[in-house]
């Protein structure tokens, strides 16, 4: 099998042994076209894992695969033709079977109750191919495979990397993945799959909302499905900062702060600020100090700033998104999010007529995304956007140009 060629692609009936050829033996050039900075020195123990997985005999490798999906799932005759097994010693090939299951079955059950950690943090490049690879296989290997929970935490996590890394359509089908794993293989709901729903569905509605106009309505969509999970009468999760009562409603708040978000992307302005002022009634009910939920706050008075000026009520939004900024500050400044941030309360300054200091504070803005990112990253290409924009009203039209 060539490097172009899919197991359902193979003249003949694909074995197990050519799914794994195509996952390890194809270059990984093709999968992601974003290499990213250099791999840190310590690996994470996913990169260990995949790496020992790609090294093992085919035997091991096989057993190692079959941990991130689920047992039912795993056929016998995906056996047949496996180069490290005779097809007609069923000495060798039963026990192995029923190996495989066992260990499978063992690997489900321990990760049944708890989100996956240690086996779905992406900290490295060399990480991202290896599972898109699965992901791959996952997707058009012709057995009917059902991934597990673990499989599931993987994907989310390749789909937020890839989000960073602005690969939108690749991170979204994704994600969709992801969360066609965890409706399939987990129909009798527990707290960490419902947990892993709702992140899966927070960033497809974040995405969503990134592809244009007319994926508004499926962003709304899963914004408003990532609130079902802290409703779930057992569902529950702890949270070092705050008493483990108040955590369910912490969730559901900031679900609705997502979906406000959404409904500023549809400027329903008015939708929003009503949203809004329902959870910040409950966040100074939990803590009334905003230091001590800097980020639910800062989402809270972002909202309000972007609804103020709608609204024709330019010193209060100005207000409002100044204090969002100082908040996010405290706990993710030089971030995507801090930017945009910035880049938010910059734009209402020149609605406000503020505009020789806004042209200068986006010119800033953009040498800073520059730096950051370069100049082929979407944020930078935004503030050149935005800086030509301002030069064209100014009636600088050379620099615009």
């Amino acid at each position: 099998m060539d490097a172009t060629t899919t197991p359902a692609e193979s003249s003949n009936c694909p074995c197990l042994d050519e799914v794994l050829k195509w996952l390890y033996e194809r270059p990984p050039s093709h999968l992601v076209s974003y290499t990213g900075p250099e791999a840190k020195a310590e690996q994470t123990q996913l990169d260990l894992r995949l790496a020992k997985i790609a090294e093992a005999e085919p035997s091991i490798r096989l057993l190692s695969i079959a941990s991130f999906f689920d047992a039912d799932s795993i056929q016998e005759d995906m056996f047949l033709g496996y180069d490290s097994i005779q097809p007609t010693d069923n000495a060798i090939s039963s026990p192995l079977r029923r190996g495989l299951r066992s260990a499978t079955r063992d690997f489900a059950t321990v990760q049944s109750d708890t989100r996956i950690v240690a086996h779905s943090r992406l900290q490295t490049s060399t990480s991202l191919p290896h599972v898109l690879a699965l992901h791959s296989t996952f997707s058009q290997t012709p057995y009917p495979l059902r991934g597990n929970l673990a499989f599931a935490g993987l994907l989310y996590d390749v789909g937020m990397e890839l989000w960073k890394r602005v690969h939108i359509d690749t991170g979204m089908r994704v994600l969709h993945t992801a969360l066609e794993v965890v409706e399939e293989t987990h129909v009798q709901q527990t707290a960490a799959s419902l947990s892993l729903r709702a992140d899966i569905c927070v960033a497809l509605g974040i995405l969503c909302g990134l592809n244009g106009i007319e994926s508004r309505g499926l962003s709304t969509k899963y914004r408003h499905e990532a609130l079902r999970a802290p409703k779930f009468p057992n569902f529950q999760l702890r949270n070092d900062k705050i008493d483990t009562p108040v955590v369910n409603d912490i969730l559901i708040q900031n679900a609705r702060s997502d979906l406000a978000m959404g409904w500023l992307e549809s400027e329903e302005f008015g939708r929003a600020d009503s949203l809004i002022e329902g959870y910040l009634i409950a966040y100074r009910a939990w803590e009334p100090t905003e230091a001590r939920l800097p980020y639910e706050y800062a989402n809270y008075y972002f909202v309000k700033a972007v609804s103020l000026m709608a609204m024709g009520d330019a010193s209060q939004a100005l207000e409002k998104s100044q204090r969002a900024v100082e908040l996010l500050a405290t706990v993710s400044s030089g971030t995507c999010l801090y930017s945009h941030y910035e880049f938010t309360l910059v734009t209402l300054q020149y609605h406000a007529r503020n505009r020789r200091a806004a042209l200068r504070l986006h010119r800033e803005i953009r040498e800073e995304r520059k730096k950051t990112w370069g100049i082929f990253d979407s944020r930078y290409l935004e503030s050149s956007s935005m800086v030509a924009r301002l030069l064209y009203h100014a009636k600088k039209y050379d620099e615009a140009w």
